[in-house]
């Protein structure tokens, strides 16, 4: 069977292009899969970075800095993940190291 451009077979009547095939797409199976399993990682993402400016004594609305284009994105990262949170109870509750039953062995991590 010889072949133009386009697919189009020259020397045969049958086609090459399958108009309908009985398999699925695999992309077309998973993308409802992905969307959900990505809104629930956005959403923990979320969760823990709020609670981590809780920690560091600030509003989950901090985060907005991030959307301020290199700056903001510097800034959240170190503040979020270099920093240490306040010591003591601030605004937003007790410190989670100081409870009372913290065995004293691992105080001499802090």
């Amino acid at each position: 069977m010889v072949f133009s451009r386009g697919g189009k077979p020259l020397a045969s009547g049958v086609s090459t292009s399958m108009p309908w095939t009985p398999f699925l797409d695999p992309y077309e199976v998973l993308t409802p899969f992905a969307y959900i399993f990505m809104a629930v990682v956005n959403y923990l993402a979320l969760a823990v970075s709020v609670k981590r400016c809780h920690d560091r004594d600030r509003s989950g609305w901090f985060l907005l800095i991030y959307f301020i284009p290199i700056i903001g994105e510097l800034w959240v990262s170190i503040e979020l993940g270099f920093l240490r949170g306040t010591a003591g109870a601030n605004r937003f509750g007790p410190d989670p190291l100081q409870r009372a039953d913290r065995p004293a062995r691992l105080e001499q991590y802090r």
